[in-house]
């Protein structure tokens, strides 16, 4: 996972309202950095309407692997938790995958999964004020 958390697609307490400001920031930012294609939006929407991302205070969005120039992890908390379907979220994590990746998604889906279960590094996460202190929460070894 650690090799999926770039900095520049790190973006603690974030001041926005709607699942759609969300995705619409973060898939701004895919873009503008020259991870993914201009249609990443759209795609990550029409992913959300076909069934939710959320669970337990996070969504797990994502959208077309075709449309991933290269992969990463986006991760965005909120100041304010908002609606994301059926749960109220605080904490995004936008898988951008693409097709090519050089790592093994079952691998990746195993680490991604034990770490949201940790209630102690959720808190972690939800607690980094600066983009240095959640980078060293999301690519410690240890949680």
């Amino acid at each position: 996972m650690k090799q999926l958390i770039h900095e520049e697609l790190l973006f603690p307490q974030l001041e926005l309202t709607t699942l759609e400001e969300v995705l619409a920031f973060i898939a701004e930012r895919l873009v503008q950095s020259g991870y993914a294609e201009p249609g990443v939006l759209q795609s990550a929407i029409q992913r959300e309407q076909l069934s939710y991302t959320s669970f337990h205070g996070l969504a797990t969005p994502h959208a077309d692997p075709a449309l991933i120039k290269q992969s990463a992890i986006v991760v965005a908390t909120l100041v304010h938790p908002i609606q994301w379907g059926e749960e109220q979220v605080d904490k995004v994590f936008f898988l951008a995958l693409d097709d090519n990746h050089n790592l093994s998604l079952d691998k990746l889906y195993e680490e991604f999964y034990e770490r949201i279960d940790n209630k102690r590094w959720l808190e972690q996460v939800t607690d980094a004020r600066t983009i240095a202190a959640l980078n060293e929460c999301l690519v410690k070894d240890e949680m």
